[in-house]
Order: C-alpha cells, then sequence, then structure tokens
C-alpha cells in the first residue's frame, strides 16, 4: 500500500473570521469611458455639470444617485444637440449659431413670445 504525503487532516479557517485585513466594498459596475453617440469633451461637461448640480442640492446625494443622474442626463442633452442641428439645417446653414440654441430651447419650453426663428 503507498502512503500520501499531503496529512489527511488539513486545517480549515474558522467560520466567520477574516483572512485578510482588507476593507470589502461593492463591486462597481463596469463604465466604460465613451460611447460612440456622445463625444468625449461632452460627456466631460455632462459629468461636471452633474456634480456642480449635486454639490449645490440641500440634500446630500450619493455617488449612485448622482450617476443615475449622469446617465438620465447625457441622453437629453444629445437629443437637445440634434435638434439644434436639425435647426440650423432646416434653415439652411451648416454652422449653428445661438439664435438656433433659442428657437429650440423655447420651442421645448412651450413659452408663447418665443421670438420667431
Amino acid at each position: 500500500m503507498v502512503k500520501s504525503s499531503k496529512p489527511s487532516v488539513t486545517k480549515r479557517p474558522i467560520a466567520g473570521v477574516r483572512r485578510s485585513s482588507r476593507a470589502t466594498k461593492v463591486p462597481q459596475r463596469f463604465r466604460p469611458g465613451g460611447t460612440a453617440d456622445v463625444p468625449s469633451a461632452l460627456e466631460e461637461l455632462i459629468h461636471k455639470a452633474t456634480f456642480e448640480a449635486a454639490g449645490k442640492a440641500e440634500l446630500p446625494l450619493t455617488l449612485d444617485a448622482v450617476t443615475a443622474l449622469e446617465d438620465a442626463l447625457k441622453p437629453a442633452v444629445a437629443g437637445f444637440l440634434a435638434a439644434v442641428v436639425s435647426h440650423a439645417d432646416k434653415n439652411g446653414r451648416h454652422d449653428v449659431c445661438d439664435a438656433d440654441f433659442d428657437s429650440v430651447l423655447c420651442a421645448s419650453s412651450g413659452l408663447s413670445d418665443c421670438p420667431v426663428p
């Protein structure tokens, strides 16, 4: 009969005792640094505006709430800019101007005293 070199009884750690002194934390969801729909400069602007708005809030916001706000703001800003570019195209311009921003903002706000585009 051949005996194994390993002992038959192994020591197991006691249940409930941490083996590491590192602090544990919940893993963060992978958030890639860019998207094909929104340019990185615009993403940085949205990120900065979101954190500034969170800093001015009366109640403290968690990081998850700020992230959700940022995720909700990206498509809204992208849609607004697409509407501005579309307005400029309808008026025969390839470059947008302040009047395009004003017209789209006024039309989206529903104000009746907006200047004529």
